[in-house]
């Protein structure tokens, strides 16, 4: 394994693991039943604001769910908007690029999405620019870089492109530069099944999968997109020290783990809350299964090469054992029929459905914006 490939595996699933380690000591897990809620119902299609119709379903991997309005308010639930992020032109109807080419790009890497080649691609597109590497923003790192930033210890002036499993809200930190998320996304189901026998196969994962069933281990790991947004970091000056005397480095960062419990409490409104802000928190979203044109997009919004540089078969792609395909097919169908089948595993991926339903509707339209047919 290259030493790109082999430092990209490793931040990954630190990042996991940093951010189940936290959910476990926040005592949020129980009976082995990570998120799950017994008075939440199974949702349904999501319907968009305005629209009495529903959505089709995606794929036979998307339980049948029951969602009868969209939200208007969020009184149970702490959330904060998004600060200093760049909202989906596309969704916006505003195709002038000129802010998001000079704006901080930052990628969110959801594990078995395609992310470890974009963030090799955005390495080598660093080099090729002539720009610093791209900071890596894991959970590990992530409280002391916000820090740094409101400090003046680290200047964004430097910082063209970040990148990592804890990415997203760091840029709350930053006020002279704007910036830009982005991410891709995977169909939840087909995500965790090849996260699930990437383990198997030996690769380095966070989640242990030892004599785990698909749905245990499903059960273990969460919706990990959902988590990806649901944790913040809270910053404030210390008591008695001006905020603005940098000298002294007054600024102090930490998970807000008390909110992130508390939302928790109220997991079905707090879903519907991130999935209705999910076109104002990132620039661009891209699906895996449509890696090509999620590049050209990429390159499109940010000016950047990401497509001409960067289209090629991905790394991380397929089995990574030594049987066969048509045995690696098999057992990955046995795999998705017992998931299919678990309610266990239709609560605890339920938040990523919803979310990767609206990322489709998003990308569609982005593809539909660039390309009108």
């Amino acid at each position: 394994m290259d030493p790109i490939m082999a430092r990209n595996y490793k931040h990954v699933y630190i990042s996991v693991s940093v951010i189940l380690v936290f959910v476990v000591g926040s005592k949020l897990m129980k009976d082995g039943d990570l998120y799950q809620d017994n008075n939440s119902s199974v949702h349904s299609d999501y319907v968009r604001q305005g629209s009495v119709k529903k959505r089709p379903t995606d794929s036979a991997a998307t339980p049948n769910m029951e969602y009868e309005h969209r939200r208007t308010s969020f009184p149970n639930i702490n959330v904060k908007p998004a600060k200093n992020a760049l909202p989906n032109p596309y969704i916006l109807e505003t195709l002038n690029m000129t802010g998001y080419e000079r704006s901080i790009i930052t990628f969110l890497h959801n594990p078995k999405s395609g992310g470890t080649t974009l963030k090799d691609c955005m390495t080598r597109l660093s080099i090729k620019l002539g720009r610093e590497t791209p900071r890596l923003v894991m959970p590990v790192n992530r409280v002391q870089l916000q820090a740094d930033f409101l400090n003046g210890v680290i200047s964004p002036d430097g910082h063209d492109l970040m990148m990592g499993g804890a990415s997203f809200g760091v840029c709350d930190a930053i006020h002279s530069r704007e910036c830009s998320y982005f991410t891709i996304l995977r169909e939840p189901y087909d995500r965790m099944i090849s996260h699930y026998f990437f383990c198997k196969d030996g690769g380095e994962t966070s989640v242990p999968c030892d004599n785990r069933t698909i749905e245990e281990f499903t059960v273990a790991a969460g919706s990990i997109f959902f988590t990806q947004l649901a944790f913040s970091v809270s910053c404030s000056c210390r008591p008695g020290t001006p905020c603005g005397d940098l000298s002294s480095l007054p600024w102090t960062c930490a998970y807000d783990g008390v909110s992130y419990e508390h939302n928790l409490r109220y997991r079905e409104e707090f879903v519907d809350y991130l999935v209705q802000h999910l076109d104002s928190y990132f620039s661009v979203i891209g699906l895996t299964e449509e890696y090509d044109t999620t590049l050209s997009i990429l390159q499109q919004t940010f000016g950047l090469p990401f497509h001409d540089e960067c289209s090629e078969v991905r790394r991380n792609r397929g089995s990574y054992g030594t049987e066969d395909k048509s045995k690696s097919d098999l057992r990955k169908l046995e795999a998705k029929r017992q998931m299919l089948a678990s309610e266990k595993v239709r609560n605890t991926l339920y938040p990523d459905v919803l979310l990767y339903r609206r990322a489709k509707e998003i990308y569609n339209i982005q593809k539909e914006k660039l390309w009108p047919k």
